[in-house]
């Protein structure tokens, strides 16, 4: 039973404190790396959990690598601010993307709306926050397309959202094979199934298929890594 009197604490939502907007973003950096600043209050969440993170980063690095090579834009992972309005809230996305023509929202401390694309990948404490809190909070804010992934044990499965000229958000699909194809990056795509595996899929190798590389540049990749770094000769599990 104190397993589970575990888990139920781990879920409960932290209390919280008033404090001005003004206030939280000059001590943000002593508030914490997972705090909010919501209707003049600052939210402290719980930690995610490694397959949490394990999704966001696999995303970040696809969607980074992405927009690098084609110079599209920017990627951001957690922690890192959003000020989806100039009254708040001040949101903590998993990844966001911002392109080339909105890079005025890239600020010093954090990042203001519009943006191109934001990222939530689902948590036990957060499905009411992604799913309704945020999603009103981010089409408000001129968030061009949403994601709000579910990487939770047994809880697999993806929402893919296009904000449109009402500035509302209607949904989106993937194909029949599975391939989600963004708005708000052209050319851009994934599959739903690399969302669900474990472990999950080689980032760089899933980069070069996205940018459809020549199967004889991800041959060469495959064996680059193989080799081990500079020629060392040992592969990826330390071994000859």
């Amino acid at each position: 039973m104190a397993g589970v009197a575990d888990r139920v604490a781990a879920t409960r939502e932290p209390p919280r404190r008033r404090m001005s907007l003004a206030a939280f973003m000059a001590d943000a950096q002593d508030e914490g790396p997972l705090t909010e600043w919501v209707d003049g209050e600052v939210v402290v969440h719980v930690p995610p959990t490694v397959r949490h993170q394990d999704v966001a980063r696999l995303l970040v690095m696809l969607l980074d690598a992405f927009v690098e090579f084609f110079r599209l834009g920017r990627a951001f992972i957690a922690p890192i601010g959003l000020l989806v309005a100039p009254e708040g809230p001040l949101r903590q996305p998993d990844v966001v993307v911002v392109t080339r023509g909105n890079l005025a929202a890239v600020r010093p401390a954090y990042l203001q709306c519009p943006v191109d694309l934001v990222v939530e990948v689902l948590s036990a404490d957060s499905i009411r926050r992604d799913r309704v809190e945020k999603m009103a909070e981010y089409a408000r804010g001129g968030v061009r397309e949403y994601w709000v992934l579910d990487a939770r044990a047994g809880q697999a499965g993806e929402e893919f959202y296009v904000r449109d000229e009402s500035g509302r958000y209607r949904a989106a699909a993937a194909d029949a094979q599975g391939v989600y194809r963004s708005s708000a990056l052209p050319g851009f795509w994934l599959r739903t199934a690399w969302l669900r595996a474990d472990p999950l899929p080689d980032p760089w190798m899933t980069v070069a298929e996205i940018a459809g590389l020549p199967t004889s540049a991800v041959q060469a990749m495959r064996r680059a890594r193989e080799r081990g770094p500079l020629g060392t000769g040992q592969g990826p599990d330390g071994e000859e």
